[in-house]
């Protein structure tokens, strides 16, 4: 090539140069953005991970726990716009979580069984309970449910007995709790058994006229949770929900890049103790995977500007 040849043509990249670069600009800043579409998310979800792991799920009360945890964790996830281009509104968990129930309608023995004991209006009682308080702190971890129960228990078993003060016009004898008391390491299932026992027998005795017992039936303080029955049942349907609603969510291309269809959870629905453990360590699993999908490519490499120098 001549001199002049090479002149002509430094002098054509030098008027190109500049459209180039920025040509080249405008893609290296778009290049993230678009190599994402491979990635499902716009970046990873670091806050919604999972305090249990797969390893540790193989008891009906390490499943509860996996599903509450499962359900919180999901919840929040959906609709994270950090890292989906818009929120997930669609599929919602709407089965509660057992753990949570027990919590609820702990709770909620708790505050009517207060302000019946010392409900007079309606001739309910001749005279307030006010010896048999429940004052324990409300439930909101395993232990707080214990120690709420058991007083629950102590109380209750006391003022539907007490006829001191014409509270009562005859002790109610038909509805004391018999369980045991709880220990500090009871199960769930028996944490949410007594739950029931309780709410079952107060349900009764607040409505309980024959005998004298009450003037009147209280109307008024009535237990609207329901009870957590079967604990077995109430976990595989909280599982078997966030199971479709997870294999919904990943293909949900308004909240994802793309569709994840690797992360697809094809264990069977949960039916029993063995197929729950099965399904909660595929959900944790898949979940786990889905919401890190960012990490799996590395980052797409700037392309280099034109020197013309």
């Amino acid at each position: 090539m001549t001199l002049l040849e090479r002149m002509k043509t430094q002098a054509v990249l030098s008027d190109l140069a500049p459209i180039l670069n920025q040509m080249i600009k405008t893609v290296n800043a778009m290049s993230n953005k678009v190599f994402a579409g491979e990635n499902v998310h716009l970046a990873n979800d670091s806050t919604n991970a999972l305090s249990v792991t797969a390893e540790g799920v193989y008891t009906l009360d390490s499943i509860l726990e996996a599903g509450k945890d499962l359900r919180s964790k999901y919840e929040a996830h959906r609709v994270l716009t950090s890292s989906h281009p818009s929120a997930d509104a669609t599929n919602t968990v709407t089965d509660t979580s057992p753990i949570d129930d027990v919590y609820i309608l702990l709770n909620e023995i708790k505050t009517d069984y207060n302000a019946h004991r010392v409900l007079t209006a309606g001739s309910v009682h001749g005279g307030a309970d006010t010896v048999d308080v429940v004052d324990v702190v409300n439930a909101t971890t395993k232990a707080t449910a214990i120690a709420l129960a058991n007083q629950l228990k102590t109380m209750f078993n006391a003022h539907i007995i007490l006829t001191d003060g014409s509270v009562h016009g005859a002790e109610d004898t038909a509805n004391e709790v018999t369980l045991d008391d709880l220990e500090t390491d009871a199960t769930w299932t028996l944490v949410m058994g007594m739950a029931d026992g309780l709410r079952t027998a107060y349900e009764a005795h607040r409505i309980l006229t024959a005998g004298s017992v009450h003037g009147g039936a209280d109307a008024t303080n009535t237990v609207s949770q329901t009870a957590i029955g079967v604990v077995q049942t109430a976990i595989n349907g909280l599982l078997n929900e966030i199971k479709t609603d997870f294999n919904a969510h990943i293909i949900l291309l308004t909240s994802h890049t793309m569709k994840d269809d690797s992360m697809k959870i094809t264990a069977s629905n949960a039916s029993s103790l063995e197929t729950s453990v099965t399904l909660a360590k595929s959900l944790i699993s898949s979940y786990e995977d889905h919401r890190t999908t960012a990490d799996e490519i590395s980052e797409f490499p700037n392309l280099p500007l034109i020197d013309v120098e």
